[in-house]
């Protein structure tokens, strides 16, 4: 915009005032302000739109998941083999690490056998919101109750009568716990597994 100076009568504190642009530059772009506005709104819609799409849901970051020293391992960072994370000190594992498990290589090396589920082995599982959130499968045999309360529609009743219907020779054998039908049955399917024994 033009400034013009100050009036001669005008108090020294008095701010310069402005006139209006003049000519035909003023014009055009009073005319053209609408035009702009549009092109404006159009620019930053096309800008928007160039960025990256919206990301679709993330797939579960591991298909086979478990924690080992409070860190997450995925996939082929989580050996089979209990005694592949004690370098020199390698227990003796009376069975693989399972999708889910969690363990600490401190309490874990220092013993020359190695089996899940010894309080202070440091071979446990993880915690049941860490294996809904991983999708990590239960083994319905030895899950405690709280990790069968993980799975979709098991609350602590129906994770009781899991627990007393044990040992389970396959996972159809479910159909067979009050609570379970077909449809409960195919929502659990892929979170559920039968490899151990219940005591």
């Amino acid at each position: 915009m033009a400034t013009m100076s100050p009036r001669p009568d005008a108090a020294p504190t008095d701010p310069p005032r402005t006139a209006p642009l003049a000519g035909s530059l003023g014009s055009r772009l009073r005319r053209a302000a609408p035009g702009l506005a549009v092109a404006a709104v159009a620019v930053a819609m096309l800008h928007a739109a160039v960025q990256a799409p919206p990301t679709p849901p993330r797939p579960m970051p591991c298909a086979r998941a478990g924690m080992v020293d409070r860190l997450l391992r995925c996939d082929e960072e989580l050996p089979a083999d209990p005694a592949a994370l004690c370098g020199a000190a390698r227990p003796r594992a009376h069975e693989p690490i399972a999708a889910g498990d969690a363990l600490e290589t401190a309490q874990l090396c220092a013993r020359s056998e190695a089996s899940p589920g010894a309080d202070g082995h440091g071979w446990g599982r993880m915690a049941p919101d860490d294996l809904a959130a991983l999708a990590q499968p239960v083994d319905l045999n030895l899950a405690s109750p709280a990790e069968l309360e993980s799975l979709p529609r098991v609350g602590p009743a129906l994770a009781q009568r899991i627990v007393a219907a044990r040992p389970f020779a396959d996972v159809d054998a479910l159909l067979r716990v009050r609570g379970i039908g077909p449809a409960t049955l195919g929502k659990l399917r892929g979170r559920v597994v039968v490899r151990g024994r219940a005591p």
